[in-house]
């Protein structure tokens, strides 16, 4: 079984991002975890011209560089 501190081991995001994200998306810590690093993962990819990506501010433009 894996327990919430196998998941904080194995996100790439920021604890601040997971936080954010656990907070204004209103998710509980092992869903932002998981969410966290679904962004960190998009963040490392190229975007078409023109794609919306409301975390593009802060810490997650950090995160992209």
């Amino acid at each position: 079984m894996i327990t919430l501190d196998d998941c904080r081991g194995l996100c790439d995001a920021d604890p601040a991002l997971v936080a954010r994200v656990a907070r204004e998306e209103a998710l509980p810590e092992v869903l932002a975890l998981a969410r966290a690093q679904q962004l960190c993962q998009v963040a490392n990819q190229e975007f078409p011209a023109g794609h919306y990506n409301r975390y593009a501010t802060g810490a997650f433009q950090r995160l992209a560089a």
